[in-house]
């Protein structure tokens, strides 16, 4: 009787073993809805969370969280939603999915793995005036914010709609994302990055963003940190109406460098700097960029360099219209020579390649001054190879054939005629 109750109680322990350790997987893809309940099961398409936490804590590492309509997913607690894993969370449908701040805290608080990279889409992250920070940043390898609008953080003393703050390496991506109305001191704003420690660094792309009336735009302070610094890409994107500066980059000797490249953007309206490099080891690049509107424009202390630079669209070089018909003529291979008739009676002739050689040998010589006549009989005056120049320029304009057609009597200028035969009018 003994060992048959050893037996029972041995099985049982058993069972207990068996069912902790298989366990059901977490699903790869959750979803939520404001008419979901949060339970250690929910996230099926047929039943929901309510919250974005209770998604989060129920999706799988690197998995998808969906939401299904507008509504308010983040809960009462500070902060309304904590993340500590890869995720990716989604929103593509019509109207607001908010996340809202609790008072003195983030709404977004991300401390996740060296290795996690965290994607949030389609969101509005509204401080409602009470809250610290939208999206606050410890550790992550790569945060993407994509499509989203971030408002209102004006915690008393503080309030910044991104905040990053790594102490290891670090990449944060803002495209096509709105923040406005951020900030309640000095050194709040639209998003703020802090360095810390001795191995930070941060890598940051602003692409299609818009910083628009917060304390400050953008701020980086590198004085906290010996690592190697932050690196910022700021594209087509404006900083506008903010209350304290438009960009504000500081450091100092021996700590962390700020490089920034803005490209397409414009600095405008802000009241103090527009753009400030702060710091011996702070630089900024302008390239086709515009700073108007703002109390100083553009200002460099401490050491700190700003470069602007206006680059030009790209050309195609340029090619005489003989140029470009005998390459045409080389690529087809079955096609015959064609050749250029020099005078009215057709005396004389010369191949395409010939009358390129001396088309480059003339322009050579329109560099020092003096030119060669083609049949290097005589130096021709310097007005008529002008009008040859400008003949030949004219000839480059799809516009300007109709103008070469209408010259086609055998008494027209010879360089007319040339392109009119070359063309095959």
């Amino acid at each position: 009787m003994l060992k048959f109750a050893s037996s029972l109680t041995a099985f049982a322990l058993l069972a207990v073993l068996h069912g902790t350790s298989t366990s059901a997987p977490l699903p790869s893809k959750v979803w939520v809805a404001p008419w979901g309940s949060d339970t250690p099961s929910c996230g099926a398409a047929t039943l929901p969370c309510a919250t974005l936490q209770r998604a989060h804590d129920n999706v799988a590492p690197g998995g998808e969280i969906r939401l299904v309509t507008a509504g308010d997913y983040g809960g009462s607690r500070s902060p309304s939603l904590l993340i500590t894993k890869a995720v990716t969370i989604i929103y593509e449908g019509k109207g607001e999915a908010r996340i809202l701040g609790g008072r003195d805290g983030p709404a977004v608080y991300i401390n996740a793995g060296g290795d996690d990279v965290i994607n949030l889409q389609g969101l509005v992250i509204d401080g409602r005036g009470v809250a610290s920070n939208g999206i606050e940043i410890r550790r992550a390898l790569a945060v993407h914010v994509n499509d989203c609008i971030i408002r209102n953080f004006e915690d008393l003393g503080g309030g910044v709609g991104i905040f990053l703050m790594p102490a290891s390496n670090t990449q944060l991506m803002v495209s096509d994302t709105i923040i406005v109305n951020n900030g309640s001191s000095g050194t709040s704003g639209g998003i703020a990055i802090r360095l810390l420690g001795t191995s930070a660094s941060a890598k940051i792309v602003l692409e299609h963003v818009v910083l628009d009336k917060n304390v400050v735009g953008l701020s980086v302070d590198g004085t906290s940190s010996t690592g190697k610094g932050a690196h910022i890409l700021i594209r087509d994107s404006i900083v506008s109406g903010n209350a304290v500066g438009g960009i504000l980059a500081t450091s100092v000797a021996k700590k962390a460098p700020t490089f920034i490249i803005l490209e397409r953007s414009a600095a405008v309206n802000n009241v103090g700097t527009g753009i400030l490099a702060d710091g011996p080891h702070t630089t900024v690049l302008l390239r086709d960029s515009v700073t108007t509107g703002n109390d100083t424009a553009l200002s460099t202390v401490n050491g700190g360099q700003l470069m602007s630079f206006w680059q030009k669209a790209a050309e195609q070089p340029y090619r005489p219209a003989r140029q470009l018909q005998r390459n045409i003529l080389v690529d087809a291979s079955t096609d015959p020579p064609t050749f250029e008739t020099d005078e009215a009676d057709g005396s004389r002739t010369r191949d395409t390649a010939e009358l390129a050689s001396i088309q480059s040998r003339d322009y050579a010589a329109l560099d020092h001054g003096t030119l060669q006549c083609p049949l290097g009989s005589k130096p021709a005056k310097l007005t008529k190879v002008v009008r040859k120049r400008q003949a030949i320029q004219t000839m480059r304009s799809p516009i300007s054939m109709k103008k070469i057609k209408m010259h086609r009597s055998r008494r027209a200028h010879p360089i007319t005629r040339r392109a009119s035969i070359l063309s095959g009018v």
